[in-house]
């Protein structure tokens, strides 16, 4: 994935966003839940986009890929 201004803030908004929705579980119990390796988190925070397959596997799991996606929360 290209590394642009806004891939880098997608990728740590869906690590942020993976942290929200399970607040009691350590990165590495997300990470098996989700079926990804915890390099993927890392990378995430450190800029890379999560595919489409993961985006749309954390938007089954309850994440707010919009927020994810653009920023802006989903009004509830």
């Amino acid at each position: 994935m290209g590394k642009r201004n806004g891939d880098l803030e997608i990728g740590k908004r869906a690590a942020e966003e993976l942290l929200r929705l399970f607040p009691d579980m350590t990165e590495k119990q997300i990470c098996q839940r989700m079926g990804f390796n915890r390099k993927d988190l890392w990378n995430w925070k450190s800029g890379d986009t999560p595919s489409g397959f993961l985006l749309q596997r954390m938007c089954f799991e309850g994440c707010d890929v919009k927020y994810i996606l653009t920023g802006r929360r989903e009004k509830k």
